[in-house]
């Protein structure tokens, strides 16, 4: 384990490293001066036998921990071939960096080259942000009923980054009057008749490009969330979602959790007055059931870029939920072949969880056909229950768990759960 302490006075960033099992130090300390002091940390791994980590300074350059000549050579090797990139997240957007490994600034310190930059726009806040879980995944594609195969969008670079637009500044940009987009998203509001189920006014859950045209414009909303989908790569949007009226229940966090090809997201409608979860897939395209034969194979690229690639496509659900939560997380088994649980920490001091099959974006509208019965689809419900024999915590008490934490086991049917982030630990198999 690398402990990792800093002296704000002096810049001097110390690394010390530690046996998980016993405490002791088992090599000499590393001391590196960063003025600038370090914005993130990540591990870079290398082979099978040798993993750095890398400190992104906030002036963005890249400190190699160790600093040993081996390391910077191995890390020197390695970049020639496989570049590497690292990000930054703040107010004003999501920015990409290249690490040039050809220029050495000091021992283990490189430069890095700006490659890419999403900004939000003064009007937004970021609120949180999730990364991919890490994960076996059992198939790159999903068997439907006839056959046919849905390619799976697995990119182990994208980030779902939250941002929030609060009711002051939304009435200030109405008032001054130079905010298109902001009018338009109004009216696209307005634009749908149907309402869910158990609310009296309209629905307030758009997409980007959703919607246009009629309808009376609505009153400003309380808050808008939007869930952007980046490429830290690239820096590309691959797709945004507005909600309007959306609220966390945890102040600065926002449950989020990426599996696989899936998001899944919860808030609170302020406006209907309900914990909604919103679920997303992510595909690269489809190949019918004789596309694949002995005689015959599609064109495929053998290897994926963030800046060539086509974005995924989208497809998403919205459901409510009669309990609140603060918090997501997902089951983990040694070779994904086990079905997935989505986790949820509930403000009732519960952990509960919820097959994912129910959170299925593509659970058809009307009753389901043959084919769709053959996956395991069933009919959308906007509704999800709640099942008492669904509450993984028994009838523990865990209060404040807005962390959910899964490992895998030995036994590919099982998995091992932590919920923490407040006074109590919630452990359990």
């Amino acid at each position: 384990m690398v402990l990792l302490s800093s002296d704000d006075d002096t810049g001097d960033v110390t690394a010390s490293y530690i046996a998980i099992g016993t405490g002791d130090e088992i090599a000499a300390p590393q001391t590196t001066q960063i003025k600038s002091g370090v914005h993130k940390t990540f591990p870079l791994s290398l082979s099978a036998e040798t993993t750095l980590l890398l400190l992104h300074s906030n002036n963005d350059q890249i400190t190699l921990v160790p600093n040993s000549d081996s390391a910077i050579k191995a890390f020197v090797d390695y970049a020639s071939v496989t570049p590497v990139f690292t990000h930054k997240i703040d107010e004003a957007g999501v920015t990409t960096f290249k690490v040039d490994a050809t220029r050495e600034l000091a021992k283990g310190v490189f430069p890095t080259v700006n490659v890419g930059e999403v900004s939000f726009g003064e009007s937004e806040n970021v609120v949180s942000t999730q990364y991919p879980e890490v994960e076996s995944i059992q198939s790159p594609a999903v068997v439907l009923g006839d056959d046919s195969l849905l390619l799976k969008y697995l990119n182990p670079h994208v980030c779902v980054v939250v941002t929030k637009t609060d009711s002051s500044t939304l009435e200030g940009l109405e008032n001054s009057g130079v905010s298109d987009n902001y009018n338009n998203f109004r009216r696209n509001l307005a634009a749908s008749n149907k309402k869910p189920l158990g609310a009296g006014s309209d629905i307030n859950t758009t997409q980007r490009g959703g919607g246009s045209g009629g309808g009376d414009v609505q009153a400003t909303p309380s808050s808008v969330l939007y869930i952007n989908l980046i490429d830290t790569v690239s820096s590309r949007l691959l797709h945004r979602i507005v909600l309007a009226d959306a609220i966390s229940l945890q102040e600065g966090n926002l449950p989020v959790v990426i599996t696989e090809n899936w998001v899944v997201y919860a808030y609170f409608n302020n406006k209907t007055k309900r914990q909604e979860i919103g679920s997303l897939s992510l595909y690269e395209g489809m190949l019918d059931k004789h596309g694949i034969t002995a005689f015959k194979s599609p064109e495929q690229e053998t290897s994926f870029s963030s800046f060539d690639a086509p974005k995924p496509i989208v497809l998403s659900k919205v459901f409510a939920y009669p309990k609140s939560i603060v918090g997501l997380g997902v089951s983990k088994t040694r070779n994904g072949i086990t079905g997935k649980m989505i986790l949820m920490s509930l403000t009732s001091d519960q952990v509960v969880g919820i097959d994912r099959r129910m959170l299925e974006p593509r659970r058809p509208f009307a009753a389901p056909k043959d084919e769709e019965k053959m996956e395991g689809l069933s009919q959308y419900q906007p509704i999800l229950p709640f099942f008492p024999q669904s509450v993984v915590s028994y009838t523990q008490v865990v209060a404040g768990a807005v962390g959910l934490s899964c490992v895998e086991t030995n036994l590919e049917s099982q998995s091992l759960v932590l919920a923490w982030g407040g006074p109590d630990l919630f452990f359990s198999r």
